[in-house]
């Protein structure tokens, strides 16, 4: 009987015949080698397949599962979760690459500290509409290791602070425990990971945190390719529901103190001010009027007044504006929509590095 693997890597597949090569490479180059690599096909219609299988058949340690329909990458790792015969799951995109040292790392700080996740950092790399490298951003965690669910609610929302709560790829998780809990990926078209981290965070009590940045994530500017420079009708309800989950995942650890409100409200300021951009996109069929009145119906919805209106935003740059929602300058809001709007449309690279300026 053969030994399973330390890891089980999942990645859904759709369409990716010009990357996945050089995805699988930054795989194969890990200094160690303990692992299974699991490609679900969610049914692509390029060559994807041809290519898939050639990668298969020189090195066994990749297998390649078909998908009969499109259901999304959220069913594709749910498929790869249940055929994973590894002691731990990673998830990684089918466009991106990691650094040659993590699996060793993570495989290191395992053996040292057994942990139900293990957390590490990126490096956000931005392509014009071209395809040309326009540069990048590298977001790195400080290392710890936390022992106690109490040590790991106080990390998680600076996690959550750094953007890097809400990516499945910058995590390893146990596969027993993720087992057991039956967490799985809704069918969503944005926030699928964030909803995932939340119900399997829920109850974990040791997690390493890693200080490097090993994974790549290709991010296409202003061309429409990837989920963040689609336009999505849902972005506001969605990204509402992400900080409504986190809110509710605090007060169920009964460590939902002013420090995690503050956050919190930079970060639900910030998409609000998204949103209003997003209302001001022709494709979202909103004008004055509409738009007059998204802004009015939003003063009403409870997170609006658990946040902007009882709550104090921790970045001094939503605080010195937080006072303008606060006070309903509904013009001055909208003026602010068609600004961002602006910016993002003819200057996307510029306004996608800006938005990791906290």
């Amino acid at each position: 009987m053969s030994r399973s693997p330390f890891f089980s890597i999942i990645i859904p597949v759709y369409n990716a015949e010009t990357t996945l090569e050089n995805t699988i490479a930054s795989i194969q180059a890990q200094k160690c080698s303990d692992f299974e690599v699991l490609c679900i096909n969610d049914a692509s219609t390029d060559h994807t397949k041809q290519t898939g299988q050639k990668l298969c058949d020189k090195d066994n340690r990749i297998h390649w599962i078909e998908q009969e329909k499109n259901l999304g990458p959220g069913a594709a790792r749910n498929r790869g979760i249940e055929m994973a015969s590894g002691r731990y799951v990673y998830f990684m995109d089918a466009d991106d690459m990691i650094d040659a040292e993590l699996l060793s790392e993570a495989k290191r700080s395992l053996e040292r500290h057994p942990a139900q996740v293990v957390v590490f950092g990126l490096v956000e790399e931005y392509y014009d509409q071209d395809g040309l490298y326009t540069g990048s951003t590298v977001i790195r965690p400080n290392p710890a290791v936390l022992r106690t669910a109490q040590e790991i609610h106080k990390h998680v929302i600076e996690l959550e602070k750094q953007t890097l709560y809400g990516y499945v790829w910058n995590k390893i998780y146990d596969a027993d425990y993720l087992k057991t809990t039956g967490c799985r990926f809704e069918n969503m078209r944005m926030n699928e990971d964030l909803f995932f981290n939340v119900r399997y965070m829920m109850d974990v009590t040791t997690m390493n945190i890693l200080g490097i940045a090993p994974y790549h994530y290709r991010k296409r500017i202003g061309d429409g390719s990837n989920l963040t420079s689609r336009f999505e009708k849902d972005y506001y309800k969605l990204h509402e529901r992400r900080v409504s989950e986190i809110y509710r995942q605090y007060k169920y650890w009964d460590a939902l103190d002013e420090k995690v409100k503050g956050t919190l409200t930079s970060i639900y300021l910030r998409y609000i001010l998204s949103a209003l951009a997003r209302n001001c996109d022709r494709r979202s069929g909103y004008g004055f009027i509409q738009r007059y009145r998204w802004i009015h119906l939003l003063y009403q919805r409870k997170l609006y007044q658990k946040l902007i209106v009882a709550s104090k935003a921790d970045q001094q740059k939503m605080a010195m504006i937080q006072p303008i929602f606060a006070h309903h300058m509904t013009l001055v809001l909208m003026a602010a929509g068609r600004g961002l709007f602006i910016v993002q449309k003819y200057c996307p690279e510029i306004f996608s590095k800006l938005k990791q300026r906290k």
